[in-house]
């Protein structure tokens, strides 16, 4: 046994033997994976508080978006078999009327939104939100979506079942005078609750209105489950706040992360993220000043294209900075109209901030002006980062420290893409969780050994066994020699 190990310029990624040794074969390869978002194990983690406050031709725009993107939304459940259920990531928000494929889906498009705006229900919902002058969230938006949503899947439904797409339906009756008065008497209400207990209360009556929406929805499904397959269930209840979660992707690219830690000798940790104390710890040497600490990896860096050849990706070593996660149960607000990043200039004047009439919308200025155009882009840009670099309090115990990517460029897409790989020199060495059975162990050793030969590093690898302590209730290592000499098994 030697001394305590020194791990002052050492940064550490906790493994299952299976992410090690299975399938992907991490140790072998030399990979790191970036995770997205949704498989991340906090669902508070990039949240952001976003809020809509809009003008006329803003509400309208998104109105027409949601009527977009649920038309699209019908067609891809006629691809899908009964017992699917549809991709919450799969909604269109991305589709206008100017980049449909044909002209005649434009029409078409174009025949569903007037259907749509003809009604009662969508004169009062744009009288609503146009008149609101607050910060409409998330929480109130998706409870007037709900609102609307079923009877104007009807009428889409109808106008596609019109074009011999698919089947007619028996619709339902729908009360949609009583729905538009019920709107008119929550615009009137509003105000005064606002004037009289503050804006934080309207938040409050529409968390109730969720509730009751969800209670009503979950009996409504179940009393129906003989009768509605799984994508008729995604259609009807999950729309309204997939479609919102989707939408988000108009203000920032997607992210993904690689994730460490600065301690090997957290015992939750070897529970959790090495699969009960069975799994590995591996030891990483970083580059940098301590204070911006990065790691050597290898992985997608762009697009390159030879001449009559197509587009590929091509990848390269890169140092990528290992952040700290901040941990906070409080959350950045960020207004939507004012924050569409992912769109291009045009797109956003001509599909967002444009009526019919050609009046723009006065929420556009930071757009139409060049040097305010300059100074929005990097504040908006400024705000994308510290979200994804925070976690609820409860992770506090982690001291994460993450590596983060943005994939503005479309090139991380695929999970093969997001794999990153290091240099064996950057592996320092690894430390066997107390559980890990000795057939692994041997396994490990066995794809580390010819691997060193090449290595070029003046700093020994070193192997590890993990222990618990109970003097200080944490995990510690003592290092392995494997220089001694060693006896001949018997064969049993």
């Amino acid at each position: 046994m030697t001394s305590k190990p020194n791990f002052d310029r050492n940064i550490f990624r906790y493994r299952s033997i299976n992410s090690l040794l299975g399938e992907r074969a991490e140790l072998e390869n030399q990979s790191i994976y970036f995770a997205p978002a949704e498989s991340l194990n906090d669902p508070m983690e990039g949240l952001r508080r976003v809020v809509w406050r809009g003008d006329r031709v803003t509400w309208r725009n998104l109105l027409r978006n949601y009527v977009i993107c649920l038309e699209n939304r019908i067609t891809q459940a006629l691809l899908h078999r009964d017992d699917e259920t549809l991709d919450a990531n799969a909604i269109s928000v991305f589709q206008t009327l100017d980049n449909v494929p044909t002209p005649q889906m434009r029409d078409f498009l174009k025949q569903c939104i007037q259907s749509v705006e003809q009604t009662e229900l969508h004169t009062t919902l744009l009288d609503f939100l146009a008149g609101a002058e607050r910060d409409i969230s998330f929480t109130e938006l998706k409870q007037h979506l709900r609102l609307v949503h079923f009877h104007w899947l009807q009428i889409i439904q109808k106008a596609v079942s019109d074009q011999g797409f698919m089947k007619a339906r028996n619709s339902l009756e729908f009360d949609e005078a009583s729905m538009a008065a019920n709107l008119r008497a929550m615009q009137n209400l509003l105000p005064k609750l606002a004037a009289d207990h503050g804006e934080s209360v309207l938040e409050a009556v529409f968390e109730v209105q969720e509730m009751v929406s969800a209670s009503i929805g979950l009996h409504t499904a179940f009393n129906n489950s003989e009768t509605a397959s799984h994508k008729k269930q995604s259609l009807i209840f999950d729309f309204p706040s997939e479609y919102l979660r989707c939408l988000l992707k108009l203000i920032y690219p997607p992210w993904y992360v690689a994730c460490f830690s600065k301690r090997h000798d957290n015992v939750a940790m070897w529970s959790y993220y090495a699969n009960e104390h069975n799994g590995c710890c591996l030891i990483f040497r970083t580059l940098g000043d301590p204070d911006q600490q990065t790691l050597r990896l290898r992985g997608a860096r762009g697009f390159q294209a030879s001449r009559g050849e197509q587009s590929r990706v091509f990848r390269e070593g890169q140092d990528l900075e290992l952040r700290s996660v901040n941990y906070t149960s409080e959350h950045p607000q960020l207004e939507f109209f004012s924050n569409l990043g992912r769109i291009s200039q045009k797109d956003a004047m001509d599909g967002w901030f444009t009526d019919d009439d050609g009046k723009v919308s006065p929420l556009s200025s930071h757009l139409t002006d060049p040097t305010a155009t300059e100074k929005w882009r990097g504040e908006h840009w400024d705000r994308f980062l510290p979200p994804l670099l925070s976690k609820h309090p409860d992770w506090r115990h982690e001291e994460e420290r993450r590596v983060v990517l943005h994939d503005n460029l479309g090139i991380l897409d695929k999970p093969e893409d997001r794999t990153f790989t290091y240099d064996f020199d950057t592996l320092e060495g690894i430390i066997f969780g107390m559980n890990v059975k000795m057939s692994n162990q041997v396994k490990t050793l066995q794809i580390i050994e010819p691997k060193l030969v090449n290595r070029s590093s003046d700093r020994p690898f070193k192997i590890y066994q993990a222990r618990y302590n109970s003097r200080t209730g944490k995990m510690d290592c003592f290092e392995l020699d494997l220089t001694t000499g060693a006896p001949t098994l018997p064969s049993c």
